[in-house]
């Protein structure tokens, strides 16, 4: 999968007919029902192939003439090429909040200047006195998912790193994001902290703790074989996508993941697992239909994986804010009015 850095929708099909080839199968039952399903299940799987696809050359598209640019763009805060940051420096005498932002795209695509072209959210921010930044991360074609994640903690290390110089408080440092980008937020508001104060790198004795994290259309874990326990699943549609994702998010083949490597991998990617009663508040918005899944899409954001993390972090005493399509309109939080809150910021607008 390393060759695949670059997709476009040949690239993409690509991806998924050599995952299918290196080993998908659907479970045949004793009477091949099952099978049956799956190959007259309504495009079983172009509706992957095409949600994938719609993650990495697709997603919301805004004008680029409308974007902040950056008080220090393209900023390196790790060694791999996608290991880069933008950051917006709201003008202060005092140290700053920041909040931080991780894009969405499935792990497959995306990019950090997503925020920067959400000018609304971004001028609310620093109009307000609060400084933001917005990080890219290797993708799942170069690198397994959990070494993501500790990319993606580590932008955050890099940015109380240099607190002193880019004038931050490093007490007050919110994360959210979107799909992928809110599984990356809520991986790193409910570990427990990564500071090493003995290891050589200097950012890496920096701590990941954050005061607030924001997660929309959220996954409540990466251990995917636990899925089809809170989430009700065609059997054609777990099937067809398990034999997929493991091997590309992984980098593991299904057989494997019993093993030492693979019992590692799920339980570091276990989301909900690390919910304990240290952690910050969170803010969980879904917004899909609750109804079982009937696409790659929709398993991906069920309101099932925002519910499973809000029952757990209530279970543990974690302050938590859940917003469905079945909330009210006047209920539904705003993430920035939810970071001022937990930032000490006294909204001006």
């Amino acid at each position: 999968m390393k060759q695949f850095v670059s997709l476009s929708r040949q690239g993409v099909w690509l991806v998924v007919v050599g995952l299918l080839a290196a080993g998908w199968s659907v479970a045949e039952s004793e009477n091949g029902a099952d099978v049956a399903q799956a190959q007259h299940a309504p495009g079983a799987l172009e509706i992957l192939a095409q949600t994938i696809e719609r993650q990495i050359v697709g997603g919301k598209r805004r004008n680029p003439d409308d974007a902040i640019p950056p008080t220090h763009a393209n900023v390196a805060y790790g060694p791999r090429e996608r290991n880069v940051l933008d950051f917006w420096q709201a003008e202060s005498d005092a140290p700053t909040p920041l909040v931080v932002y991780f894009h969405g795209g499935g792990f497959c695509g995306g990019d950090k200047s997503e925020f920067s072209r959400n000018t609304q959210q971004l001028r609310r921010c620093l109009d307000n006195g609060i400084s933001a930044a917005s990080a890219n991360y290797p993708f799942v074609f170069t690198n397994d998912l959990l070494t993501i994640m500790y990319d993606a903690a580590r932008a955050v290390q890099f940015l109380r790193h240099n607190a002193a110089s880019w004038n931050i408080d490093t007490r007050r440092i919110a994360v959210f994001g979107e799909s992928a980008g809110a599984g990356a937020s809520l991986w790193l508001a409910f570990h427990d902290d990564l500071a090493d104060p003995e290891n050589p790198d200097p950012v890496l004795r920096e701590s990941t703790r954050v005061v607030a994290a924001a997660g929309l259309a959220p996954q409540a874990t990466y251990d995917f074989s636990t899925w089809p326990d809170f989430l009700v699943l065609p059997p054609w549609l777990w099937d067809t996508c398990s034999g997929v994702v493991c091997p590309l998010y992984y980098h593991i083949e299904n057989k494997d993941l019993d093993t030492a490597a693979g019992v590692r991998m799920r339980q570091g990617l276990d989301i909900v697992s690390f919910i304990d009663p240290s952690d910050p508040p969170i803010l969980l918005r879904s917004m899909y239909d609750s109804i079982p899944s009937t696409s790659w899409d929709h398993m991906l954001h069920h309101p099932g994986h925002a519910v499973l993390l809000h029952e757990t972090c209530q279970a543990h005493g974690v302050p938590c804010n859940l917003v469905t399509r079945d909330t009210p309109q006047e209920e539904r939080l705003d993430v920035l009015d939810f970071f001022f809150e937990h930032l000490g910021v006294i909204a001006k607008q």
